[in-house]
């Protein structure tokens, strides 16, 4: 039993205002012979006939020649139309009956029209009907889809639904493609037709309708749209309602934990199993800030475009954290994100790293006009508190936020050397003394090409490999060994000797962040 009533040819054969018209062919049942739309065609057809449609034809060019006639009529029956409607100027024309014994043979339904009956009028009152019906039909299956979605069905269901009405395959999927519902008429094939499920500006995901070729009914994706995708939408809001909640709060508990506001260890234990977070893992804290990269660019921190980008970076951190394999905990205030890591073996460090760098990438898509900046606690096999994580990484960012170099993400080995470094800064002859060795060489610089002070730093950040600093300082070897005898004779300083080289990094980052 059909739940969907489709537009038939008998419906019309029963309810046209139009006489005289005349089915040539033996009687058959025409209540499963659909109808989508009307074409008025003359031969050679080509590809200009569509299924179930109906054809309106004068037969020029083969009324007296049955070989054509019966070939023109095969054609449209290869073209899998509904029905022939034929019309001819001379009254007395009768269809012969080798025309309707073939007609018969390839189950082809063939009708007579008088030719003063306007081919306009037919089209017009089959092109209203359709309509008319078609929005009924899609009005029904919205009726159908309001009812399984407050009775608490799935979108398998919803899927179900629809494929009832086109007698295809039905696949509900998120934005990201990823199938919520899905329902198998037949053997699904590889061609579909895809609809927005969105409403307004925001796209849910796509309702996905296969084999739409052999659909038993013509889909108008305005109509789609409009009665379905809008109607499942309302699953997927729902379920945003849902993780909105379980966000908020397990964005308060990791915060809470961050800060330690709460009594008891242990009870937070329990409440991150509810969660599923477990606490008896070690973790690395990093912390992450959006920064606009000039004040035209800068979002109020209570303002709607501040929620929108929130929430966008918190899809990016869920997308990223499905595609690991490490457990992540984060929560945020406003654009300053805290994530727990989980260290993974057997390289933490390196797979932190990782996580990062794709992360930071699809951030830098989203906020091209933004600076992000990042601060990492220490990476230890053995769990540290959660507090002291997350003031370690805290730590990082204000550094790297208020570091003048162009790094944009800071370590808390990273911290420590600056925390030193600012307070010597403070002490007025160790200050002295580094400007008695460094000015030596900012002064020889000015004279030369050769860059001393820059390549000492480069030495030092490439922990004293001669071939790691000549090959990114674009030189060769010998040229930078001639370099660094050059720092030994004008400082007076040795770069062979430890205590000589902690000094000289002492003193080059009092001049310079890196």
């Amino acid at each position: 039993m059909e739940v969907f009533i489709i537009y038939t040819l008998k419906k019309f054969l029963e309810n046209n205002p139009f006489d005289n018209i005349n089915i040539i062919t033996q009687f058959k049942d025409f209540s499963k012979t659909y109808i989508n739309s009307v074409s008025v065609i003359e031969m050679p057809i080509d590809n200009f006939v569509k299924p179930n449609d109906i054809v309106l034809s004068t037969a020029i060019g083969c009324i007296d020649d049955n070989e054509k006639l019966k070939k023109f009529i095969l054609d449209i029956k290869n073209s899998k139309a509904a029905a022939i409607f034929l019309t001819f100027k001379n009254p007395l024309h009768i269809v012969s009956e080798d025309i309707i014994v073939f007609s018969n043979k390839i189950d082809m339904p063939v009708f007579t029209i008088p030719w003063e009956l306007h081919f306009s009028e037919i089209s017009k009152f089959i092109i209203s009907k359709i309509h008319d019906e078609k929005i009924e039909n899609y009005k029904t299956i919205q009726n159908e889809l309001f009812d399984a979605y407050f009775t608490s069905k799935t979108l398998d269901k919803a899927a179900q639904i629809i494929s009832n009405f086109t007698k295809t395959s039905v696949e509900i999927t998120d934005k990201e493609f990823t199938i919520k519902g899905y329902y198998n008429q037949n053997k699904k094939c590889q061609n579909f037709d895809e609809t927005e499920i969105r409403i307004n500006t925001f796209l849910w995901g796509y309702l996905r309708i296969y084999d739409t070729k052999n659909c038993r009914v013509t889909l108008d994706k305005k109509y789609t749209e409009k009665y379905i995708g809008s109607t499942l939408s309302l699953w997927f809001n729902k379920e945003n309602v849902e993780n909105m909640f379980i966000l908020k709060l397990k964005n308060d508990f990791v915060w809470n934990l961050a800060n330690k506001n709460y009594d008891s260890f242990d009870e937070m234990m329990y409440q991150g199993l509810k969660l599923g977070f477990n606490l008896n893992l070690s973790y690395t804290c990093v912390i992450f800030k959006v920064i606009p990269q000039s004040n035209k660019n800068s979002i109020n921190e209570y303002s709607y475009e501040a929620v929108s980008c929130a929430v966008e970076i918190e899809n990016a951190i869920i997308e990223q954290h499905k595609k690991n394999n490490m457990s992540i905990m984060f929560a945020n205030r406003g654009l300053m994100f805290i994530l727990y890591i989980q260290n993974t073996a057997p390289n933490p460090q390196l797979a932190i790293d990782e996580y990062i760098d794709v992360l930071e990438k699809k951030l830098f898509n989203i906020f091209p006009d933004f600076n992000i900046k990042w601060g990492l606690s220490e990476t230890t096999v053995k769990p540290v508190p959660f507090e002291k994580l997350y003031k370690n990484a805290s730590l990082s960012l204000n550094y790297c936020i208020n570091s003048k170099n162009k790094k944009y993400r800071f370590t808390y080995n990273d911290a420590k050397i600056f925390q030193i470094v600012s307070v010597i800064q403070n002490n007025k002859e160790i200050k002295a003394f580094a400007e008695n060795v460094i000015s030596i060489l900012l002064i020889h610089d000015k004279s030369s090409d050769m860059n001393l002070f820059d390549t000492l730093i480069e030495y030092i950040k490439c922990n004293y490999n001669t071939s790691l600093t000549s090959r990114n300082l674009h030189i060769h070897r010998q040229s930078l060994l001639y370099r660094l005898n050059k720092i030994e004779s004008l400082t007076g300083m040795s770069l062979n000797k430890h205590s000589d080289l902690f000094l000289l990094e002492i003193f080059t980052r009092i001049y310079s962040d890196y």
